[in-house]
């Protein structure tokens, strides 16, 4: 039982650390700050994220950039919106890791688990049999602990900044 949480939790701590991907993201920020010529880089069609001065967010499919405008397109309609009116434009990566956070899930949820049936195991002075209590839980939390992950999951896609607007000094 020991090794089992202690095999868990090395796979949850490997699967979320990623200093190499943070440290990429960062130096894209850093050289893209202000620079609205950095979405012309950006190949039609892409999934992207703009954020609105007026704290509004703007989601479709790259259709156009020019000098002023960035054109989106989304469920068959198109929105023109004007270089000014940015805040920040993200560029959506990949897919969402779905089975990614349902595994994460499932090992937390059958950590604990197996945590209440130990616990129900300690304060039980019956001769009721703890293994089989940890027989029910630990499935259980998994399954539970899955399904939590994969709603989790299904919302999380990594987003590259592309351009953020220079912000002006007001007096």
């Amino acid at each position: 039982m020991k090794t089992t949480s202690v095999m868990l939790s090395l796979i949850l701590a490997t699967m979320l650390a990623s200093p190499a991907r943070t440290r990429a993201q960062a130096t894209s920020a850093a050289r893209s700050q202000g620079d609205w010529s950095s979405l012309e880089a950006i190949a039609r069609g892409s999934e992207i994220v703009v954020k609105l001065k007026s704290g509004k967010t703007a989601k479709g499919r790259l259709s156009s950039v020019s000098d002023t405008t960035l054109t989106l397109e989304r469920k068959g309609r198109t929105n023109d919106i004007a270089s000014a009116d940015v805040a920040t434009v993200h560029r959506i990566i990949g897919k969402a890791s779905k089975a990614k956070w349902a595994g994460i899930g499932a090992g937390i949820g059958a950590a604990g688990g197996a945590g209440l049936a130990g616990l129900a195991a300690a304060d039980d002075n019956s001769d009721f049999d703890p293994s089989l209590l940890a027989l029910a839980t630990v499935p259980v939390g998994a399954g539970i602990g899955a399904l939590i992950g994969l709603v989790v999951g299904a919302g999380k896609r990594k987003r590259e900044l592309v351009y953020e607007a220079k912000m002006s000094a007001k007096l």
